[in-house]
C-alpha cells in the first residue's frame, strides 16, 4: 500500500511501514500539544483557584477543606470551558447534558483527590504549600479522565456527538 500527497514524501510514495510510523509520529505531536495546551490552561485556572483559596483562607478565614471546595469548583468551571475550546478544540458549540455529566464526575473525583492531598499535607505544612501539594497531586489525573471520559472518542461516541 502506497501513500501520496503527504506533506512529508516530496511527491514519493510511502511505503506501509512509512506511513504507519508517520501516523504514530502525527499521534504523539498531538498528545504533546494538547498536553501543553492543557498545562496552560491549567495554569489559568490554577491561578483562578489559588486566588480565590488564598482570599478565602487568608483574607476571610475560612478553614482550608471548606475554601477548597469553592476555589476548585471555580477553578473547575473554567477548566471545563477552557479546554473544551482550547485543549479538546470542540467544533460543537452545544454542550451536551451527558458531557457536562461526565466532567461533573470527574471533577469530583479530582476535588475528592485534591482534599485528601491538602488533608493529609495540612499534618506537615501549612495551608498555602498544602494547596500547590494538591494540584500537582491533581494534574495527571486530571487531564487522564478528562481526555478519556469528557472530550474522547469514546465519550462523544456514547452520546452521539461530535468528535472533539
Amino acid at each position: 500500500m502506497l501513500v501520496r500527497g503527504h506533506r512529508l514524501t516530496k511527491g514519493r510514495a510511502l511505503n506501509r511501514t512509512e506511513a504507519f510510523s508517520k501516523v504514530r509520529l502525527d499521534r504523539w505531536q498531538e498528545t504533546v500539544r494538547r498536553l501543553t495546551v492543557f498545562g496552560v490552561v491549567g495554569c489559568a485556572n490554577t491561578l483562578l483557584d489559588f486566588s480565590i483559596y488564598t482570599v478565602l483562607v487568608t483574607g476571610v478565614g475560612m478553614a482550608p477543606l471548606i475554601a477548597n471546595l469553592f476555589s476548585f469548583t471555580s477553578g473547575g468551571i473554567s477548566s471545563f470551558l477552557l479546554n473544551r475550546r482550547f485543549t479538546f478544540q470542540a467544533t460543537n458549540h452545544q454542550i451536551s447534558v451527558a458531557q457536562v455529566a461526565r466532567f461533573v464526575l470527574v471533577t469530583a473525583v479530582c476535588l475528592a483527590v485534591s482534599s485528601l492531598a491538602i488533608y493529609c499535607l495540612l499534618l506537615v505544612t501549612t495551608a498555602l504549600p498544602a494547596k500547590i501539594g494538591s494540584v500537582i497531586a491533581t494534574f495527571l489525573i486530571s487531564y487522564a479522565l478528562q481526555r478519556t471520559l469528557v472530550f474522547g472518542r469514546k465519550a462523544s461516541r456514547r452520546t452521539g456527538g461530535e468528535r472533539t
